[in-house]
């Protein structure tokens, strides 16, 4: 029988019971939409899948990448294009569109991994780029600066239509927020994540003890795209339609940004930094046309003092919990080059 401990493990909750902590997700998840309005929420939803397939990469495998804009943005595009080219099924061009995605992301990091440090992120950053100009001079398919629509005005699911935008969609991104968070955590805790977070903290360790490190960190970039692509679907189907901008490397700042500052290396906080960044930007573009400035210096503060994240602050001075993550030495491997 399951000691008490063992179940707190399992849920990854830490110090705090597992029928609180479910309560305050579930309080939290009703009142999103109605205290900070449905286009807020809808589009934190969007940036939280984001973040959470990046911090795979970021947090459990400690690889910086600036890249990541270019599955966000082929999940984009690409649910729209299938929609339109392979079949008129909303549902059907969104698992085209990520499965191509993870395709892409199965090659760019076999390019890219050939590198660590510093020399990885600009890989990427190279990679990401060369998607942007080419969907932005292929003004056949991809309607090149002016952007795409989806071709359709509706699609019913389950009584919802998420295309309708409003609490239709929040329902259905929640649901793929859900999965996706679920998806992650079965991951980490498989022996595929442990050995991950193995080559996290010491990849020549992690070498002697028999792992295949390439292929551990080329697994965790490709899962890490696919979910990017899921998101940038998710994307496509709140705004119905696709830009270049979406493909640009500031949107591959922003994840950097939003899983720091909830927390690399837990589960919750790209979920967290997703609500703080959806917020604050948002709210305050409407106090000042210079709200990065505020922004960006929250920001710094934040990694100055706390590099754990607000997440990862919380589960070390909350829950006091030992033995766990400590997110400088991700940094620190970083600022070494790998």
């Amino acid at each position: 029988m399951a000691s008490v401990d063992e179940i707190r493990d399992r849920l990854a909750l830490g110090g705090v019971s597992g029928v609180a902590k479910l309560a305050v997700v579930v309080v939290a998840a009703i009142l999103l939409p109605f205290v900070f309005g449905t286009s807020t929420a809808n589009t934190v939803l969007v940036l939280a899948v984001f973040a959470i397939g990046y911090n795979l990469l970021l947090g459990y495998g400690g690889e910086l990448s600036f890249g990541h804009a270019a599955f966000f943005g082929l999940g984009a595009y690409g649910t729209v294009i299938a929609a339109e080219l392979v079949m008129a099924n909303l549902y059907v061009a969104m698992v085209v569109s990520v499965v191509f995605t993870t395709l892409v992301a199965l090659v760019f990091g076999f390019i890219s991994l050939r590198r660590r440090g510093i020399y990885f992120a600009m890989i990427t950053l190279a990679l990401a780029q060369m998607v942007y100009y080419v969907v932005f001079q292929w003004n056949e398919l991809t309607g090149g600066q002016n952007g795409k629509s989806i071709p359709m005005y509706s699609a019913p699911i389950a009584g919802i239509d998420p295309l309708s935008a409003g609490l239709d969609f929040y329902v259905f991104g929640l649901v793929l927020l859900a999965l996706t968070w679920l998806a992650v955590r079965r991951v980490i805790q498989s022996p595929f994540g442990r050995a991950l977070m193995a080559v996290r903290e010491s990849e020549e360790r992690a070498r002697h003890l028999g792992y295949n490190v390439n292929g551990l960190l080329l697994l965790a970039f490709t899962l890490s795209g696919a979910l990017a692509g899921l998101a940038g679907a998710l994307h496509a189907v709140l705004f119905a339609f696709v830009g270049p901008g979406l493909l640009f490397w500031t949107m591959s700042g922003e994840v950097v940004l939003i899983a720091i500052l909830g927390g690399i290396g837990t589960l919750n906080g790209p979920i967290v930094g997703a609500i703080i960044f959806g917020v604050l930007s948002v709210n305050l573009t409407k106090v000042t046309q210079n709200w990065p400035i505020i922004f960006g210096t929250i920001f710094v503060l934040i990694v100055m003092f706390a590099p754990e994240g607000v997440y990862g602050m919380y589960e070390n001075y909350v829950e006091d919990r030992e033995g766990g993550f400590d997110a400088r030495s991700v940094i620190d491997r970083l600022r070494g080059g790998g």
